[in-house]
Parts: C-alpha cells; sequence; structure tokens
C-alpha cells in the first residue's frame, strides 16, 4: 500500500509540523534549540516538527507506507528521521500559521516513523524567500526509535 498527497505548505518560522489529529500542543516553538535546528527535525510525543530552508509555501510529498522504504539518500541533501504516534489514525500536516486549515489524513493507528528527506536546500536564496527546496515525508508502522539523522547536508552543517 503506498497513499500519496502533494501539497503546498507554508512553512511560517522556517518549520512545518506533523501532528496526531487528537494532540493538542500549546508550546510547539520550544521543541527547537541549536541542535534540532542543526538537524531540521525535532520530535515530541505526537508531534514531529521539520525545519525548512525557506519561511515561505514549499511543495511537501507525503507517502504512506507499508514498510520502511528502502536506503536511498543519494539524491537527497539531507536525510532525517523521527517517531510519531498517530492514536487517532488522523495525521496533520500544516504549517505554524495554518493549523485550523491542516491537511488531514486517515490512516491506521499506530506508532510510526517519519523520515524526512530534503533536497536543493543550497538553492534557496539569502532572502530566505526564494528557492526550490522541497521535501518528502515517508510515514511507515514502526516503534518508537530515537531521533537520527541518516545524512547531514552542508547546508544544515553551515547552520551549526
Amino acid at each position: 500500500m503506498t497513499d500519496e498527497v502533494r501539497l503546498n505548505i507554508f512553512a511560517d518560522y522556517s518549520q512545518f509540523y506533523l501532528e496526531d489529529g487528537h494532540y493538542v500542543h500549546s508550546d510547539l516553538p520550544r521543541l527547537w534549540n541549536e541542535q534540532s535546528s542543526a538537524d531540521m527535525i525535532a520530535a515530541a510525543p505526537g508531534v514531529v516538527a521539520v525545519g525548512t530552508a525557506r519561511n515561505f509555501d514549499v511543495p511537501v510529498t507525503v507517502r504512506i507506507l507499508d514498510s520502511e522504504p528502502e536506503e536511498d539518500s543519494d539524491r537527497w541533501d539531507h536525510v532525517a528521521e523521527a517517531s510519531l504516534a498517530l492514536p487517532s489514525g488522523e495525521l496533520l500536516i500544516s504549517g505554524p500559521a495554518d493549523w485550523p486549515d491542516a491537511e488531514r489524513l486517515v490512516i491506521e493507528p499506530s506508532d510510526y516513523r517519519v523520515r524526512v528527506y530534503y533536497a536543493r536546500l543550497e538553492n534557496v536564496a539569502a532572502n530566505g524567500i526564494d528557492g526550490d527546496d522541497f521535501y518528502e515525508v515517508v510515514l511507515w508502522p514502526g516503534a518508537e526509535e530515537p531521533l537520527r539523522v541518516l545524512k547531514r547536508s552542508e547546508w544544515s552543517i553551515k547552520r551549526l
């Protein structure tokens, strides 16, 4: 099984979120610190925050798979993983300002691994608005594991 949705998300403050639909997060900005900013990913119960190179609309593809995808990091600038519990079976995908209008996907209630692929990070202008970066998010059922960076981009290293 593969479900896929293509979105254009307003990544206000250079981030977007994947959240359980019934989990209320009151202080998502606290997820970010120097390390998570460099990793371009942060997680807390019921939420994964994805850092972006632009503080503007970014294209995001979300794919739901039955099992872990094959290793494919060669074509990506940066690859990171986190865990996300979705007990409600409702996955919300939104930027910080878009929560009321978040894209909502109904999927099997479960614990998931979330792998985020980042591309063309170096092509973002210094103004943080113009660029052709894009993001692919892949979820599959999996036990909770620590957050990890599978491939670190030169762009993210500059942020350290």
